[in-house]
Formats: C-alpha cells, structure tokens, sequence
C-alpha cells in the first residue's frame, strides 16, 4: 500500500490557456483533451512493439531460410569437387596400371630375347636383350611408387550428412504460444485462446501483463490475474457512486478560464500517486499532437507531465469514468 510520502500534490491553476483562446471551437478542443484516455497511448505504443516484434521475427526467419540454402549450395559444391578429385585420380591410377602392363610385357619380351641370343651365343644381341630387361623393370618400379601414391591420396568416400530437419510447427497457435510457459500461465491462455488467435486482443495481453508487473505484481499469483483481466475489461467491477457521478455531470461544455470540473476560481489539486507520476514522465503517457499554440511547450511524443496528467485525472475522475489503472492499492 503507496502511503502519503508516495503521493504528490498538483495544483491546476484556472488561467486562461493562450493556446486555446475563446469560442466554441476552443472549447471542443478542451473538451477532447479532457476525454482522451490515458491508457490508449500505452496501448498504441504496445500495438507498434507487437508489430515490430513480427517484423523481427519475419526477418529472422527469413535469414534463416537463406543461410540454410547457402549451406545446401556449399554442400553440394564440396560433393561435386570430391567427385571431380576422385574421378582424376581414378583416370590416372588406370594410366598407371596400364604402363605397368605395358612394361612387364616388354620386361617379359627382353628376357625371351636373352635367353634365346644367350643360347645362340650371340652376346651382342644377349646385351641388347638385358638392356630392355632393365630399362622395364626401372619403368615397372617407378609405375608402382606412382600407384601406391595415388591410393594413399584417394580420399575415402565421403558419407553426406542430412541437414537436421526443423520440427514442424504446431497446427494449433493456442499451443504454440503456450510453450515455455509455466502451467498456470498455460491454462489461462487455453481458457482465453482469442488473446493469441487475434493480434489486436493480443497486444492489449502484452499490455496488461506489462502494467501489471509495473504495479509490483508477480506473475502467476491470483492478483496478478485479477489485474490483468480487469485491464482486459474480461471483470467489471461496480464503482459505488459511479450513478451519481454521472447525473453530476455538466450538460453544458466547460467554459474557457473554469477548472476541469466547470467550477470557476479556485484552483483544483489533485493527488497523483507514484506509479501515476512516473506513468506522466517517462514516457508511457505522451503526447499524441505537437502543442497548436506553435510556441513548442510541447511535441508528439513528449510526456505530458505532472499537470496535464492530473488535468485529465480530474476530468475523469469527476465524469466517473477514471478506471485506476495506476493507482497503487
């Protein structure tokens, strides 16, 4: 429970706004500042985060898918080089063995030569015989080292391994986005399966969970549930007096230089407690239009501050329809 050392006080000062001058015109703008929902900034914001996460995860996705065709490419390159280095080998291992051949037939040739000149006696022609014998038999010894060279060089057969297959999605988007999950989580998601299936009520999940450890809640309790599908708008919850507030309500717009609740005069002060004035100035309530007045007080984008925060919690709380959302309990 936030005490009062956790709260500050803003004081709403009933001047006139130079920006907004006077006239029916400059009313309705006052009158849609007041009613614009603090909450649906937060909300767009978490719509853009879902979509740039998709965006991601496409791109992601996609470079996967190329990377695993690249690595297909390379594979297949790297199979057809080894079949180009086998069949060189195996082209000059057949080469070899033929000129093995060739020279133990031409070394069998000369010894048929000798034996016949030695029995002749003609030594001239014997010479010429164990000439070519040897001359074979030094051809014979080189063919054979090239032989051995060539199978200690020949590569192994290479067996292919398969690229492990991904597993294949789940069919069901309920259980795929369930995965990982802590069982109780998984179970809430199951009883609501439209906050996965559509990506607008998906968002507006990510935001509830988001809000609700922004107020200190651990996931998977009872509170953090009820605070999240009250943030969903899945629980309503009554607002005692929330009747006669609206019978309260001012039938006539809120004239230029009265305060948000159409009293003129004294200033109003309103209570922001500490998650309210951190939500008005770091950056989870901002502008959504740069300041008219063309004095830049302000642009898109800026946190709207302290004083517009309790501006529109005021007006709110005054029509009866300020929902709490960062009020610390």
């Amino acid at each position: 429970m936030a005490g009062d050392d956790d709260e500050i006080i803003v004081t709403i000062e009933p001047e006139l706004d130079e920006t907004l001058g006077t006239g029916d015109a400059d009313v309705k703008v006052i009158e849609g500042r007041a009613n614009e929902d603090p909450a649906l900034d937060l909300k767009n914001q978490f719509t853009k985060m879902q979509g740039d996460l998709t965006t991601a995860n496409q791109r992601i996705t996609s470079a996967e898918t190329e990377a695993q065709r690249t690595q297909r490419l390379l594979d297949e390159e790297r199979v057809r080089n080894k079949h180009l280095e086998t069949e060189v080998i195996d082209t000059r291992k057949s080469t070899v063995e033929q000129g093995i051949t060739a020279a133990t037939a031409e070394a069998d040739a000369a010894q048929a030569d000798y034996e016949r000149a030695f029995a002749d006696g003609d030594a001239a022609a014997a010479a010429r015989a164990q000439r070519r014998m040897s001359q074979a038999e030094g051809r014979i010894s080189r063919l054979t080292e090239a032989k051995e060279d060539l199978a200690a060089t020949k590569p192994a057969p290479r067996k292919v391994e398969e690229q492990p297959r991904r597993a294949a999605p789940s069919s069901d988007p309920v259980e795929e986005y369930v995965k990982g999950r802590t069982p109780t989580t998984a179970a809430w998601i199951r009883a609501h399966p439209d906050f996965v299936t559509d990506a607008r009520k998906n968002a507006k999940l990510t935001g509830a969970h988001f809000d609700a450890v922004g107020e200190g809640l651990t996931v998977d309790t009872p509170e953090y549930f009820a605070h999240v599908e009250k943030f969903l708008g899945l629980k309503v919850e009554a607002k005692p007096g929330a009747a006669q507030q609206q019978q309260r309500r001012p039938s006539a717009p809120t004239a230029p230089g009265a305060d948000v609740g159409g009293r003129n005069g004294a200033p109003s002060t309103v209570k922001l407690t500490r998650s309210e004035a951190t939500a008005a100035t770091d950056g989870t309530i901002v502008w959504n239009y740069d300041d008219p007045s063309g004095k830049n007080k302000f642009k898109k984008g800026d946190p709207i501050g302290h004083s517009e925060f309790a501006r529109r919690k005021l007006a709110m709380e005054r029509e009866g329809r300020y929902d709490r959302t960062y009020t610390e309990s």
